[in-house]
């Protein structure tokens, strides 16, 4: 970098930059962009806008123990997928036999919120293995106490993944309004570790 004064002359000089790295690319979109690599990227899901599936993720990362779940310690990471992929891969978690995701007649809308997200190295894991869970609102209160595991009755603190009911459009505009979002704009690489906050 060049840096003049007007109406000044003055004599090239180098100095080696010790603020921190800065990684400047066009990779995950349509435009070039600069980040700081050691500051861990994050998608923030507001309870606020997308309700039962921040709930959801919310859930997971204070119940399910054994597995990256998102937060700082335990980070999600990118996995660059394109459409089809990203649909086998929510297709394993919620739509395969023998435990297909069951809608819930008390949830408008109801769809399978999977956690750890389909686009990450975490994600798609076999719904088998998943905790179920139906988060409801009641007031201004969240209640995820009717928790439901398909195969042995139990809630698994050790189970990989969670399945959320959750309305069709939190689903999807929590998927792209924040988590595609993210990738763009704070520039998360393939591989790339993530943690997910939730906020109010």
């Amino acid at each position: 970098m060049n840096l003049q004064v007007p109406g000044e002359v003055l004599p090239p000089k180098n100095t080696d930059w010790v603020g921190p790295q800065i990684r400047c690319d066009g990779k995950t979109g349509q435009w070039t962009g600069c980040v700081i690599p050691e500051h861990m990227a994050n998608v923030t899901v507001r309870r606020s806008l997308y309700r039962a599936a921040a709930i959801t993720y919310e859930w997971a990362q204070n119940n399910l123990t054994t597995l990256s779940m998102g937060t700082k310690s335990k980070p999600l990471h990118y996995k660059k997928m394109t459409e089809e992929e990203k649909k086998r891969s929510r297709d394993l978690t919620c739509n395969r036999a023998p435990d297909r995701f069951v809608k819930d007649p008390s949830v408008p809308d109801d769809s399978c919120d999977e956690f750890p997200f389909a686009a990450t190295q975490e994600g798609g894991k076999a719904g088998t293995l998943c905790v179920d869970i139906l988060p409801q609102q009641v007031g201004d209160v969240w209640d995820v106490s009717n928790v439901k595991v398909l195969r042995n009755g139990n809630v698994k603190a050790n189970a990989p993944c969670v399945r959320g009911h959750v309305t069709n459009k939190d689903n999807v505009d929590a998927g792209s309004k924040e988590f595609g979002a993210a990738v763009r704009s704070d520039r998360i690489l393939d591989g790339e570790a993530f943690q997910v906050i939730i906020a109010p």
